[in-house]
């Protein structure tokens, strides 16, 4: 059965779709079999990554060339909504034709059909900043899951950090999150921008491969 991994915040702009786009490009690039539904209404910014992805250029030639060219089929990305997948996700969660699906989900718990589709997620990360509103909004993304979804396994991963932040405070945070039984990784992402000029749904960048090292060796979401 395939494992469905989804970045959830109350909050937009933490990094939900960054984060979905290089797990998604590192498992891709590992051999894994991918599928991801981006439910991000309405910018869908994975959806969007992938067309850059599979955009011609002048020439006539795209970025993903190179892996048609090798039998290196693309993985799918579905364009959806949070009601639509709900209704279908405990049915694809049994395909054999992925080992993973990851979801891109909207900037907000308000919208119809979320409670039914956090039962069916095996693990919710959530990104957050080390910033009030972001904490907060995380916060309430964790008890959202606690109270809807206990069997969802959670984690916490920062984004955005900089070298100015108080450790103190992020050291107290912390302990605040795994009083709700949340995973708080060692892994951070310092920084967006750069990240965000060379990101791909489909060529790993390796600022990730800490962070998928630790998911799958360390933290124990994926065990079964």
């Amino acid at each position: 059965m395939a494992k469905v991994i989804s970045f959830s915040s109350q909050k937009g702009g933490p990094g939900k779709t960054t984060m979905t786009l290089l797990l998604a490009a590192y498992l891709y690039g590992k051999g894994h079999r991918v599928l991801v539904f981006d439910a991000d209404s309405p910018q869908h910014s994975f959806n969007m990554t992938r067309q850059q992805d599979i955009r011609k250029d002048a020439a006539g030639k795209s970025r993903v060339d190179r892996l048609l060219s090798a039998g290196h089929p693309l993985y799918p990305v579905s364009v959806t909504s949070v009601e639509e997948l709900a209704a279908s996700l405990a049915v694809l969660k049994t395909t054999k034709d992925a080992d993973f699906i990851l979801i891109d989900l909207p900037g907000t718990l308000n919208v119809p059909s979320i409670h039914s589709l956090a039962r069916l997620i095996d693990v919710a990360i959530v990104p957050m900043e080390l910033e009030m509103k972001s904490y907060m909004s995380g916060m309430e993304t964790l008890d959202f899951y606690t109270h809807f979804s206990p069997d969802t396994k959670l984690g916490v991963v920062w984004t955005k950090l900089k070298s100015a932040h108080n450790t103190k405070l992020k050291k107290q945070l912390e302990v605040l999150m795994r009083e709700r039984n949340s995973y708080v990784f060692t892994y951070a992402l310092n920084e967006t921008v750069t990240i965000g000029q060379r990101i791909s749904s489909l060529f790993p960048l390796p600022e990730i491969e800490p962070f998928a090292l630790e998911l799958f060796n360390v933290s124990g979401l994926l065990s079964q």
